[in-house]
């Protein structure tokens, strides 16, 4: 039996709504700073993230692109965050594009 696996395209597709999902979870952390309830990072640090997922969408390739975020939480967020996961999930999906 040979196991079908999901082409480029479909990859591509989940990639991309991956993508919008990831951007609102920053912005909505974002917003939990303003209102002083933020929990990972800081603004500044959580915009820069944002903008490097835009590259990552924009470009599809980790051999053109290498995204510095992943270093950032490895090196000083919580483990346990639920951002933490979610952008980690996403770098590891950009990976395999």
């Amino acid at each position: 039996m040979v196991s079908k696996q999901p082409d480029r395209s479909q990859n591509a597709v989940g990639f991309s709504g991956f993508a919008e999902k990831v951007k609102l979870e920053i912005t909505n952390e974002i917003n939990a700073h303003k209102k002083g309830e933020g929990r990972d990072s800081s603004i500044e640090k959580l915009e820069e993230i944002y903008r490097e997922v835009e590259q990552m969408v924009k470009i599809r390739s980790d051999k053109e692109f290498s995204p510095r975020y992943p270093r950032t939480l490895n090196d000083s967020w919580d483990y346990t965050s639920d951002l933490t996961k979610i952008l980690m999930e996403f770098y590891g999906l950009y990976k395999k594009l």
